[in-house]
C-alpha cells in the first residue's frame, strides 16, 4: 500500500459534499444526528479500527475487504459537534482499493448553514 495521504470530505448547508468521489462514496443528506455516507462504489465495508495500522498491503487489504460485509450507507458521524473518530472503512471502485481512517470532524454552525468537515487518512 502506498504511504498514508490526508484527504478531507467537506459539506456545507445543504450541497453535496466534497473529497468522497475519489473513494467511490456520495454524502448528499445528513439524518438528525449523523452524517449519511452513501456506496457509490462497487464495495464499501467498515473495518477493524486496528486494520488501519495492521493492514500494510494490497493482499491483506483484499483479504479484509473481501470478508467484510457490504455496506449501501454508514452513519457514525455527528452532525452536531465536531469530535475525534477512529473508524476505518474500504471501498472498492474501479477494481482500485482504498483504506480509509477518519480520525476527526469539525461542525462548524453559521447564519448561512452548518459546514461538516471530516478529515484522516487514506492508503491505496
Amino acid at each position: 500500500l502506498t504511504a498514508a495521504k490526508d484527504f478531507t470530505w467537506k459539506r456545507i448547508g445543504g450541497n453535496d459534499a466534497t473529497g468522497l468521489a475519489t473513494f467511490g462514496l456520495k454524502w448528499t443528506s445528513n439524518s438528525a444526528t449523523y452524517a449519511i455516507i452513501k456506496k457509490d462504489a462497487t464495495k464499501f465495508v467498515e473495518l477493524d479500527p486496528k486494520a488501519w495500522s495492521t493492514i500494510t498491503n494490497l493482499e491483506d487489504l483484499k483479504k479484509a475487504v473481501d470478508a467484510a460485509t457490504d455496506m449501501t450507507q454508514w452513519e457514525k458521524i455527528s452532525v452536531a459537534k465536531g469530535q475525534d473518530y477512529d473508524y476505518t472503512l474500504a471501498t472498492i471502485i474501479s477494481e482500485k482499493y482504498y483504506l480509509i481512517h477518519i480520525t476527526k470532524a469539525t461542525v462548524e454552525v453559521a447564519s448561512v448553514g452548518t459546514t461538516i468537515t471530516v478529515t484522516g487518512a487514506y492508503k491505496e
